[in-house]
């Protein structure tokens, strides 16, 4: 919100590892194929991403799973990519990729 995004209540909240679609390449998601199961747990959602945010994922319950910000190191994700076990991996993949970005 403080870069002009708004955010208000999710239309379906969730709570489990979901399906997510990644509709822009980005060095985040490198290695993972267009559809991903990552968890997911939240009852707010971006409605509208600022000026300057490039949509990045996106699912059928919440339009904006990540972003990142245009010509900036800024990424931020709906999903959690901090939870994942053996069978959904992907959330490992999402944050091994982001802190080979950031180094």
């Amino acid at each position: 919100m403080f870069m002009g995004g708004k955010v208000g209540r999710a239309a379906h909240p969730e709570e489990r590892f979901g399906t997510v679609e990644i509709v822009k390449d980005d060095p985040l998601f490198k290695g993972l194929t267009e559809s991903i199961r990552v968890y997911q747990n939240h009852y707010d959602a971006v409605i509208e991403l600022p000026q300057n945010f490039i949509l990045l994922a996106t699912n059928n319950n919440s339009r904006v799973e990540a972003y990142r910000v245009t010509n900036k190191h800024w990424w931020g994700t709906q999903l959690h990519p901090e939870i994942y076990n053996e069978t959904h991996k992907a959330g490992y993949l999402i944050l091994d990729n982001f802190f080979k970005v950031c180094v």
